[in-house]
């Protein structure tokens, strides 16, 4: 079966830091947290933006999306890696708009 889909709206920061390869991460109020990628539609959905707005996105979990968090809500956090002294990578997240 096809993943479920979740409905999102990035900023044009945002949408423009997961092209250059941020990461998506929904973060439940439970403390789970599930990464995402831009949907097959993304193409579509960014085409058909105004320049310059918000933009509605579909988004996939990376890994199977429980159905007890059907209509639960996220907060929506856009994360990059950032290298650190030695060559290990740390995290750094922002929300943008998400």
């Amino acid at each position: 079966t096809a993943p479920p889909k979740i409905q999102a709206t990035l900023s044009p920061q945002g949408l423009q830091a997961v092209l250059n390869g941020d990461t998506i991460e929904l973060a439940f109020e439970d403390g789970e947290v599930l990464e995402a990628v831009l949907g097959p539609t993304a193409g579509a959905e960014v085409a058909a933006a105004e320049p310059g707005a918000p933009v509605p996105v579909t988004l996939v979990t990376q890994s199977p999306l429980p159905a007890s968090r059907s209509g639960q809500m996220a907060q929506l956090r856009i994360v990059r890696e950032v290298p650190l002294l030695g060559g290990i990578f740390g995290r750094s997240g922002a929300v943008f708009g998400g």
